[in-house]
């Protein structure tokens, strides 16, 4: 009676332990299965909860690579806008005063020595306009006073004022040309812009992938204690039944190694967490502070039911890679390189023309012996000038000129080829993370089956052992096919999140 009993209760505390391991599939088995949602992240003394969208928040704000991008990118930005600063107003002013003595050279000099003091200001207003051309006013007064008795007026105030304008017509001509660096410090910018954004994406896979293989390395964890739990419980089972006569010191020996093996195992699937969550741990909180290496990472976001994961749609690929065409950052650095490769090109032919340019000038004087007449006359016009005039020039050969536009033209062509091979690239990507990610939701389903069916033998075999028709040593076998069975079906669900969060990554949609 007493020998009935004990194998009865061994029996109902196997399976009480194994409940913790068997997946969804298995009324009994609740260890394996996804858990709930668990409640948002809160900081408690060496721990920290996060489901996944917190730890790809975290990673955002705290990345120093990232941080760095965005400075850059400011940089980018700023140095762009202030590029326009080329076509602000200059004003410039001199001021001068002359004071000077010279001899009498004929008759007419007014006096034996001709003494001279003059007062002279200049003030200039010019500004390049976005055509190529260049707008300037200019005024100037001139103050003498002198001992030449035929100067009508003594003192005498002299004022001009001019405006003129500067267009070329051929070298430099348009605002394509002459707002050239200011374009390409626009697609600096933009390229700048992409560049953090596909750091951003790269860091989200990353975090990704680490907190998949930190949820998986627990799953894990909690599987080898089940396992070893299940061990020691068989021991002890074999011991009772040894006492009674019922069995050999063989069985327990068995027993003892199978224990030894689950428990090293369980060491290094604990090795494997503690890892794992110091991965994490580098992507959420960078830096030295040992408050946040010591704090243990709790993710709570659960790897998902074998029901349900879908494959993907049969959709055709190619609308995915249209998506990813569209939206890779990748891909929109290289379309920017041509862009700015194309505005090169554009100022090497402008060079390579001849010059000509058409000057047109207004200017008029005014003489008096007082300031203020001197001034009314010259702003007045009461007595104009006009010059309209065409400047040319041309390099003979011109080969520096020429040369430099055939290698923008390569700089073109590479630029364009750089855009095809990263779109081959792309089509690659796209193809392959669609197949890993049908794989992996099959593998899903076919991980669960096989837990179900190695469940199902442990069980039959389990019923076997208590007729005495099978040995221990077969059991323990049973016990390791579903404890593979159970690391196995994890696994795969684990890298199903893994092959999503690629799967957007490839089509540049990752947390957009």
């Amino acid at each position: 009676m007493m020998s009935t009993s004990k194998p009865a209760r061994a029996a109902a505390t196997f399976w009480a332990a194994w409940a913790a391991l068997a997946p969804a599939v298995a009324q009994d088995a609740e260890a394996l299965t996804p858990a709930p949602e668990a409640p948002p992240a809160q900081p408690a003394a060496g721990r920290l909860a996060l489901t996944i969208d917190q730890a790809l928040v975290l990673a955002l704000q705290n990345d120093i690579g990232l941080s760095m991008e965005e400075l850059a990118t400011d940089v980018a930005r700023l140095e762009a806008r202030g590029s326009w600063g080329a076509f602000d107003w200059l004003f410039a002013a001199s001021a001068t005063i002359t004071d000077a003595e010279e001899e009498a050279n004929s008759q007419l000099s007014g006096a034996d020595v001709v003494t001279f003091n003059t007062q002279f200001v200049s003030i200039d207003l010019t500004r390049a306009l976005e055509t190529g051309g260049t707008f300037a006013l200019h005024f100037d007064r001139t103050n003498t006073e002198t001992n030449n008795t035929f100067i009508l007026e003594n003192p005498f105030t002299s004022d001009g004022v001019r405006a003129s304008f500067t267009q070329p017509l051929l070298r430099g001509f348009g605002s394509e040309v002459a707002t050239t660096v200011q374009q390409q410090a626009e697609l600096t910018w933009r390229q700048a812009v992409e560049r953090r954004r596909q750091v951003a994406h790269d860091l989200l896979l990353s975090v990704s992938d680490a907190y998949w293989n930190l949820v998986l390395a627990r799953q894990q964890l909690s599987v080898a204690e089940s396992s070893r739990e299940l061990a020691a419980e068989q021991l002890e089972r074999d011991r009772r039944v040894n006492d009674a006569g019922l069995n050999t010191d063989v069985e327990v020996l068995q027993a003892e190694a199978q224990l030894a093996l689950r428990e090293e195992a369980r060491l290094q699937a604990l090795v494997n967490v503690k890892g794992a969550d110091d991965v994490l741990k580098l992507l959420l909180f960078p830096g030295k502070d040992r408050e946040s290496w010591d704090t243990s990472l709790e993710p709570v976001t659960p790897l998902p039911a074998p029901t349900s994961v879908e494959p993907p749609s049969d959709a055709d690929w190619s609308h995915m890679l249209a998506v990813g065409l569209e939206n890779r950052a990748d891909l929109r650095q290289a379309r920017l390189g041509i862009e700015l490769a194309e505005v090169a090109l554009r100022q090497a032919v402008s060079q390579r023309r001849a010059q000509l340019d058409l000057q047109v000038t207004a200017s008029s004087g005014g003489f008096s012996g007082q300031a203020s007449e001197a001034f009314e006359e010259a702003i007045s016009y009461d007595f104009p000038t006009y010059t309209v005039g065409l400047v040319f020039s041309v390099p003979l050969g011109n080969r520096s000129a020429r040369y430099a536009e055939r290698a923008a033209r390569a700089r073109v062509r590479s630029a364009t080829l750089l855009l095809e091979q990263a779109e081959s690239v792309a089509a690659g990507e796209v193809r392959d993370a669609r197949r890993q990610l049908a794989y992996q939701a099959r593998a899903v389903a076919a991980a669960a089956t096989s837990l179900e069916a190695s469940r199902r033998q442990l069980e039959a075999e389990q019923a076997r052992n208590r007729e005495g028709i099978s040995t221990n040593f077969q059991v323990l076998q049973f016990q390791d096919q579903f404890v593979q069975a159970a690391q196995r079906e994890n696994a795969a669900r684990a890298s199903f999140m893994q092959a999503k969060a690629r799967w957007l990554a490839v089509q540049g949609i990752l947390g957009d």
